[in-house]
């Protein structure tokens, strides 16, 4: 089981599946690299991620350029 940087072991979450459906540009540089951060870079590029908070506090921050398509 992964254990966090304070030490806690991590409940199995599952994963989700995210999308970037539209582009980056003309976005604020936060925004990039919070894209960045999921791994994602280009339109219909898709990632699975840990259902965890900080990663659907990300996509519901960018919600205007990534969508949940699935769970993994």
């Amino acid at each position: 089981m992964p254990i966090s940087k304070k030490g806690k072991e991590l409940q199995e979450c599952g994963s989700i599946i995210v999308e970037q459906y539209s582009s980056f540009i003309r976005r604020p540089q936060y925004q990039r690299v919070q894209l960045k951060s999921l791994g994602l870079g280009r339109i219909g590029s898709r990632r699975e991620l840990p259902n965890i908070p900080c990663i659907t506090g990300l996509v519901k921050r960018l919600s205007h350029l990534v969508r949940i398509v699935g769970n993994g």
